[in-house]
């Protein structure tokens, strides 16, 4: 209590030293001149290469991270909604060239989110480990999500199944 007010103060300054590097490459990248595609890999890219450094320096301070942030949510998902705040610049910047035709900026957002989840939870780092989850991989996700994200699916849908109850 000498330096915080209460508990979540101390969470609040916990959850701001973990992702102060993480929200300075998201205005630098945001704020660049970079091609709209590299501008998104370098996005998730530059995150994800700080989530490695922190977690191949001291594994356990990650873990450590990760039991605190589940504990305080509320406080974390602040900074996940700052995320996709930023990935929205992005994905905006793109649909006006073109890109991701039919989606709305948030159905868009939501769908790169999932397509790069493993990248951006630190928990894949853990989970999948660093020798898999590779920067190279990145690249060809963000290629693939410019080359064919939009409303229309090309697979057949396949209707859920008809269960019968039989007594």
């Amino acid at each position: 209590y000498r330096f915080f007010e209460n508990k979540e103060a101390l969470m609040e300054a916990v959850a701001e030293k973990f992702f102060a590097a993480k929200v300075r490459v998201m205005e630098e990248v945001t704020a660049s001149d970079l091609p709209v595609r590299e501008k998104m890999f370098h996005y998730f890219a530059r995150r994800f290469t700080l989530m490695v450094a922190q977690y191949e320096a001291e594994p356990d301070l990650l873990k450590s991270y990760l039991e605190i942030g589940n504990q305080y949510f509320e406080v974390v998902r602040g900074y996940v909604d700052l995320g996709d705040h930023y990935l929205a610049l992005i994905v905006a910047e793109a649909m006006e060239q073109g890109h991701f035709e039919g989606l709305s900026i948030d159905e868009a957002v939501s769908l790169i989110n999932q397509m790069v989840q493993c990248y951006t939870n630190p928990e894949a780092i853990i989970y999948i480990g660093t020798s898999k989850l590779k920067v190279e991989k990145l690249a060809i996700i963000v290629d693939t999500i410019f080359a064919g994200l939009g409303a229309k699916a090309s697979v057949k849908l396949v209707p859920e199944p008809h269960i019968k109850i039989v007594s």
